[in-house]
């Protein structure tokens, strides 16, 4: 089974030039919305589920707020740790 988690920071320099962010614990591939301000669009990033990683064509800004929602499978994961509980 999946479960959902929302408005998670990823951890990563929003600093105007990093591009690579990384979650809590491993997403479902195809399942990761990243929200800087707006939604991204998927063609703006590449997912790296293997790594819990994501990678933005392009740096948010300094200051900017990076959010992401995603799927992960519970059987392989510890609820606490994605939700941050």
């Amino acid at each position: 089974m999946t479960i959902e988690v929302s408005n998670v920071t990823p951890t990563g320099a929003v600093d105007g030039s990093n591009t690579l962010f990384t979650l809590p614990s491993t997403f479902v591939s195809g399942s990761l919305k990243v929200y800087i301000g707006l939604r991204v669009d998927p063609s703006e990033y590449t997912e790296l589920p293997e790594s819990n990683q994501f990678s933005l064509n392009s740096a948010p800004l300094l200051g900017e707020s990076v959010l992401v929602d995603y799927e992960f499978d519970d059987s392989s994961s510890d609820v606490t740790t994605a939700t941050g509980s």
